[in-house]
């Protein structure tokens, strides 16, 4: 199983709680997803991370997170105030906007947010103490994350956490595939798990329970017997969304936003909103897809901070002493 083929699977459950009628009908399965699919994505991110790069390669690097970030964070911010947006503003004012921008992210946007401040931090540690042990920088890192978490509100403790745990098994050429075996008995492990989190652990939902990392571990245990079940035509659909889900995430919001107008009346007729759940989450992928694949077209993708964006399939290899990363994939 590739990285991409996790990331994808990771991808559509971000989507599927972002379908607000179907996590207003079904919140347990909302906290019940939430509980493991941060943890894990966060992880991965950490994972992911490329510290060997120069002041200008991160620089660059920064770019493609921040321009995005900054014009779909402010315009979700500026809309919140006139549309049924959960948590949004009150008042459209610049205070207000800045606030949410730099400081305290709406919306699904948080997370490049963490990725940025953590990656920035964890890259000038490593450059501007790299005359002191690995073991000093990567723990300076830390203590300087912790810190911002605990005396701020700009990053979570939990994400936190969870990130710098993928940068710990990056540094130590940790391998995934071996230490996730596929099992079909992680399965039944992970839905008891979720099952007891949600019922029965307040902290499951907010990602700072004991019982988030047996889920995400058994997740993808699961996930990797589950794949080896699949067509290889399958696996590649699977891997090229995960090979993209940058600009997924970056616009499935307009489509989840879209469906709500566009399948009203499905709404009214669907009481599981089970089906409208399906057709959002395939118009998401679709539609964030086309519309990228069309600003690359157009030479348009630069407004989002990158010449190009779409990407075919990546494959990543994860060897027992190193890492084999043919691209590095957008949510690093």
């Amino acid at each position: 199983m590739t990285i991409n083929i996790l990331r994808s699977i990771l991808i559509l459950l971000v989507i599927q709680i972002h379908v607000s009628p179907f996590t207003d009908r079904y919140p347990d399965l909302q906290h019940a997803i939430l509980g493991f699919i941060i943890p894990v994505f966060l992880f991965l991110t950490g994972f992911l991370f490329n510290v060997r790069k120069t002041m200008g390669q991160y620089l660059q690097y920064l770019v493609k997170f921040i321009v995005p970030y900054v014009l779909l964070e402010t315009a979700f911010v500026c809309l919140s105030a006139f549309l049924p947006v959960r948590d949004g503003i009150q008042e459209l004012t610049l205070r207000n906007v800045l606030h949410h921008v730099l400081l305290a992210p709406l919306g699904p946007y948080w997370y490049l947010h963490t990725m940025i401040i953590c990656g920035t931090i964890y890259f000038l540690s490593e450059k501007l103490c790299n005359y002191y042990s690995k073991g000093f920088t990567f723990s300076l890192t830390i203590l300087i994350s912790i810190c911002l978490s605990y005396f701020t509100d700009i990053i979570g403790t939990p994400a936190t956490l969870a990130y710098f745990a993928g940068v710990a098994a990056r540094r130590m050429n940790w391998n995934i595939e071996d230490s996730f075996t596929p099992s079909f008995f992680a399965i039944p492990i992970l839905i008891a798990t979720i099952c007891y989190g949600v019922w029965a652990d307040t902290a499951f939902a907010s990602q700072t329970s004991i019982y988030c990392i047996l889920a995400g571990a058994t997740f993808i245990s699961g996930i990797r017997w589950t794949t080896e079940k699949l067509t290889e035509k399958t696996k590649e659909i699977l891997a090229f969304i995960g090979a993209n889900t940058l600009p997924i995430y970056l616009l499935h919001p307009i489509f989840t936003m879209l469906s709500k107008k566009l399948f009203s009346s499905l709404l009214i007729k669907d009481e599981t909103t089970c089906l409208f759940s399906l057709i959002t989450l395939a118009l998401s992928v679709a539609g964030s897809l086309t519309l990228i694949a069309l600003s690359d077209k157009l030479h348009l993708t630069f407004l989002l901070g990158q010449k190009k964006m779409l990407r075919k399939q990546v494959t990543i290899i994860s060897n027992h002493n190193n890492i084999n990363i043919n691209t590095l994939n957008h949510l690093q």
